[in-house]
C-alpha cells in the first residue's frame, strides 16, 4: 500500500518535469547510484585520503555519475573533465559549517603535463546525509525541488544521487556569507532579488500533493515536539531536562498551539480581504524555509561584458510550499547566527528596508497595475506586520528541530544550548509582537 501511494505521487511528475532522458544521473531524482558511502571515524580532518576505503568510494562513485552525465551534458565543462582521460587523481576536502550533514568537496586533478598536477574547475559537493535526518527531513521532496530548480538554472547543478547522499555542483568565483554581512546594503538587496525569484517558482506536484500546503509549517513543529516528548518520556529524571532547557515541554506544546489558532483564524479572517499586505504574507509559495546565512553564497559571474554579483541561494531540505511571510521572518532571525545574538536581530528600519527590496524585486514581475498596489506605506507595513508574526514560528520550529537533533545527530554541535536560546526569544519576541495578535 505505501509503495502505491509514493508511485501515485512520483509519477505525475514525470509528466510535469522535463529530465535528462536516458539513463543519466544528472537533474534525475528517480536515478540512485547503488553505494552508501560510510561515513569515516575521522571525519572531523580536514581532508579524507583518497586512497582510504571511503576515499576511493567516494571517487569511484563521482567518477561513474559524471562520465554517464558527460554523455547528456556536452558543454558541461565538470562533467568534461571527470571524463577526460588525463585524470588521474582527486583530492577530498571536508567542508564546514554544516550542521545536519556531512559534506565533501571532491576535485578531479587532471594531469596536463607530464609530472605536473593541478587543480582544474571540476569540483563537486558530496554531501552525506546526517545519521537520523531521514525522520525530519523529507529527502524524496528535497531531491524532487533540487532536481526542478537545477534543471531552472536556479542554484548549483544537481549531478545525481547515491543511497545516503547527492553529488551536488559547486559554485565557482563565490564565497560564503557571514550572519553580520545579511543586513549589509549591498548584500540584502541580492538576497530579496533571489528570494523573490524562488517564491515565484511553481510546483504543482508538491503543491497539489498537500493536502494543505500552509500545514507543512505545524506538521513539521508537530513532529518534532512529539518525537522529544516520546523520547522524553523514557528518561528517569525529567525535571532536570526541563531545567537545563529553560522551559518544560507542555508549555511549549501549549504555545504551539495559542500560535497556530492565531495564525490560522488570521488567515481565514474576513478582515484580510481588505488588507493585501496581510494577504500577500499569507500566500502559499515555494519556501526555502531555512535561509541561513550559511545557505547564501556571494557569485560573481560576466553579464554582456561587466561582472556582476548575484546571491546564489542552496541547501534545499526544508524546501516546501509555507506562508512567504514566514520564509522572510525566518530569515530575519537567522540575523542572529547559530549563537543567536539578539542584538542582531534586525530593527523596524531594517526589516522594513529588506522588504521594500523585496517588493520592489516582486513588482517587476507582475502587471503594472499590481505593481502600483504593491508600492504604498500601507502595504509595506501591513507586510511587515504579518511577517514579525511569524517571527514566534520560526522560533518554535527551530527551538524544537534542535530539541530533536540533541537526541540524534552526531555532529558536534550544542543543539541543546541552542534550542534554550531558540525558546527564550520566542517570549522575548512574544512580548515585542504582542500587540500583533488578537489573542
Amino acid at each position: 500500500t505505501v509503495l502505491l501511494l509514493l508511485l501515485l505521487f512520483l509519477l505525475p511528475l514525470f509528466h510535469t518535469m522535463n529530465f535528462v532522458s536516458g539513463s543519466a544521473y544528472v537533474n534525475n531524482p528517480f536515478r540512485i547510484f547503488p553505494k552508501t558511502i560510510l561515513i569515516p571515524s575521522n571525519c572531523e580532518e580536514s581532508s579524507l585520503d583518497n586512497q582510504s576505503e571511503t576515499g576511493q568510494d567516494i571517487v569511484e562513485m563521482v567518477d561513474t555519475i559524471m562520465k554517464e552525465n558527460s554523455i547528456y551534458l556536452e558543454r558541461d565543462e565538470c562533467s568534461n573533465l571527470w571524463a577526460t582521460k588525463s585524470r588521474s587523481s582527486a583530492k577530498i576536502t571536508k567542508l564546514t559549517g554544516g550542521i545536519t550533514n556531512i559534506l565533501y568537496l571532491v576535485t578531479p586533478i587532471v594531469q596536463e603535463v607530464v609530472d605536473s598536477m593541478v587543480e582544474t574547475e571540476g569540483s563537486v559537493i558530496i554531501r552525506i546525509y546526517g545519521a537520523g535526518t531521514a525522520d525530519i527531513i523529507d529527502r524524496n521532496v528535497e531531491n524532487l525541488v533540487f532536481a526542478q530548480l537545477s534543471q531552472s538554472n536556479f542554484g548549483p547543478t544537481f549531478y545525481g544521487l547515491f543511497e545516503n547522499g547527492r553529488v551536488e555542483g559547486y559554485i565557482h568565483n563565490s564565497r560564503g556569507v557571514s550572519p553580520l554581512e545579511l543586513a549589509d546594503n549591498n548584500i540584502y538587496p541580492l538576497i530579496a532579488k533571489s528570494l523573490v525569484q524562488l517564491h515565484m517558482i511553481h510546483m504543482a506536484q508538491l503543491c497539489n500533493n498537500s493536502t494543505h500546503t500552509e500545514a507543512w509549517l505545524w506538521r513539521k513543529i508537530s513532529l518534532f515536539i512529539d518525537s522529544v516528548v516520546d523520547s522524553y518520556s523514557e528518561l528517569k529524571d525529567l525535571r532536570s531536562k526541563h531545567v537545563q532547557l529553560g522551559v518544560d515541554l507542555d508549555v511549549i506544546q501549549s504555545e504551539y498551539s495559542w500560535l497556530k489558532t492565531n495564525i490560522e483564524s488570521s488567515s481565514t479572517s474576513s478582515e484580510i480581504h481588505d488588507n493585501k499586505g496581510v494577504i500577500f504574507g499569507y500566500d502559499s509559495v515555494l519556501c526555502h524555509n531555512d535561509l541561513l546565512a550559511g545557505n547564501i553564497l556571494l557569485a560573481r559571474k560576466e553579464n554582456n561584458g561587466l561582472m556582476e554579483d548575484r546571491a546564489v541561494i542552496i541547501d534545499y531540505e526544508y524546501c516546501m510550499y509555507n506562508y512567504r511571510a514566514y520564509d522572510i521572518a525566518n530569515h530575519f532571525c537567522e540575523y542572529c547566527g547559530f549563537d543567536f545574538d539578539l542584538k542582531l536581530f534586525p530593527d523596524e528600519l531594517k526589516r522594513k528596508s529588506f522588504l521594500t527590496a523585496y517588493i520592489n524585486e516582486y513588482a517587476t514581475q507582475v502587471s503594472d497595475e499590481v505593481a502600483k498596489e504593491l508600492k504604498t506605506i500601507e502595504f509595506l507595513n501591513e507586510f511587515e506586520r504579518t511577517v514579525c508574526k511569524f517571527v514566534l514560528a520560526s522560533h518554535l520550529f527551530w527551538g524544537s528541530w534542535a530539541v530533536y537533533q540533541s537526541l540524534h545527530s552526531s555532529i558536534d554541535f550544542d543543539y541543546f544550548e541552542y534550542a534554550k536560546k531558540r525558546f527564550a526569544t520566542y517570549f522575548h519576541h512574544k512580548d515585542i509582537f504582542s500587540g500583533l495578535f488578537t489573542a
